[in-house]
Order: structure tokens, then sequence, then C-alpha cells
């Protein structure tokens, strides 16, 4: 079995740093995720299930498995989330839908360039801040809730963690 996770992904105006501690802190004190960190995902420490994890999800056969934490994910930058085994995300304009090649989008991103900076349609021509452009199979975001090995998540669970993260999230599924 290969390991996934769901990962939910917030593109703050807030400053991330703020973002995720408060949300961490709501997570325990709702019993989603354990307070110590452990070594449950495949990254960095993570959080373990907590004893109200079905208060997430369905089906929680998941905790039975090494890898089955809360990664929390902050980047330096707005960094595109939703890399997984054989795809990578492709963007299209938000005002005249048009894909654009990755190439230079990717340039982009790995240059550093803000998500609040503005990028120019081929197409259109229009320009627009980065973080405006769709994002297909992938989100820009600034700050990531990795579910590793979780089972989906409820769509009430998504609604509560973007009230505590006061943003917007999109979910994305990443294989490894």
């Amino acid at each position: 079995m290969s390991d996934h996770a769901e990962v939910l992904v917030c593109l703050s105006f807030e400053p991330p740093q703020t973002v995720a501690p408060r949300v961490l802190e709501r997570l325990v004190e709702a019993g989603i995720v354990s307070a110590i960190p452990t070594d449950c995902t495949l990254g960095s420490s993570g959080y373990a299930p907590g004893p109200n994890v079905k208060a997430a999800v369905r089906d929680t056969s998941f905790t039975n498995l090494r890898v089955n934490g809360l990664e929390i994910e902050l980047p330096d930058q707005v960094e595109l989330f939703g890399w997984g085994e054989g795809f990578e995300p492709s963007f299209a304009c938000s005002s005249c839908k048009r894909a654009l090649d990755e190439g230079p989008m990717y340039g982009l991103l790995k240059a550093g360039v803000s998500a609040w900076g503005r990028v120019a349609c081929p197409a259109c021509e229009g320009a627009r801040p980065l973080w405006e452009w769709n994002v297909l199979e992938g989100a820009l975001g600034n700050l990531g809730f990795h579910f590793w090995n979780w089972t989906p998540l409820r769509k009430s669970f998504i609604e509560r963690m973007e009230d505590w993260c006061e943003a917007p999230l999109t979910r994305v599924h990443v294989a490894i």
C-alpha cells in the first residue's frame, strides 16, 4: 500500500506562523489530534490521531498504520501543493480559462514570485495576482495541513478548519 495524504491548503493573508499554532491548538482541544509531536508522518514530526478523530473522518481504520498523523507545512513563500506520483498540477487563467504552459508558471514559483505579484495571461493579456490563477490538481498556499493516510475528511470538518484558519481551504490529494 502506498502512502497518501489529504492536504488542506490555505492561502492566508494573515501570517501563516500565526494561523498554524491557532489551528493546532483547536485541533488538540477538539481531541482530533494529540498534543505531543511524534514520528507519525513521512515528513517532519507530526501529530497522531486523537481520541475524537471520528469528528474528522467516518472510518478510523488508518489509526493502526505507522504513518497516520497530521503534518503542518509552513513554506517560506507561497508554494504549489499537489505534487504526486505521476502528475503535476497545471494552471488556467481565471478570466479566459485557457490552460497555461506550466513552464513559465513553475519558473515564477521557483524564482520566489509573490502570490500577490501580477502575472499576465498570454491569451487574454489580463494581468492578475498569481493567487487568482486556477490550479488544476493542486493549490497555491502558504500553509498546508497534511493528513497522512487519513480516510476522506468529513465536509463538516473541512468547514470547521476553514473557520479556524479564517480563510478558505483547497483540498488536494497527494499519493506517494
